[in-house]
């Protein structure tokens, strides 16, 4: 029985925990906009995101910047995903160069 209390008391701890402040990088009418889309998404797949994984959602995205953090949410949300990604295919993620194997490389491993 007192797992069934300690995990309703987490659950409201977590309803209370909503209020937060977003980095200052991101902290735009564009970015607010599209950031509530992606909680309300969220919200709507049953799946809403803890206080842990927004801190650390939105702690990647200030690393990204407003520009990509704005096109991965959007693209989240349009596509249906609860995780935050960049489209690789489009260009808008920063890809490091993969090294080439030569098939003389091969034989002499």
């Amino acid at each position: 029985m007192s797992t069934v209390r300690s995990n309703t008391r987490i659950e409201e701890e977590v309803k209370k925990n909503t209020v937060f402040d977003l980095p200052e990088n991101l902290n735009t009418p564009r970015f607010q906009q599209v950031w509530s889309d992606f909680e309300t998404h969220r919200k709507e797949k049953k799946s809403p995101l803890t206080p842990t994984a927004r801190r650390l959602q939105l702690k990647k995205l200030a690393f990204w910047g407003e520009d990509r953090a704005f096109l991965a949410v959007e693209r989240a949300v349009t596509s249906g995903y609860t995780g935050i990604f960049e489209d690789k295919k489009r260009g808008d993620a920063v890809v490091p160069p993969q090294p080439t194997l030569k098939r003389v490389d091969l034989v002499n491993a």
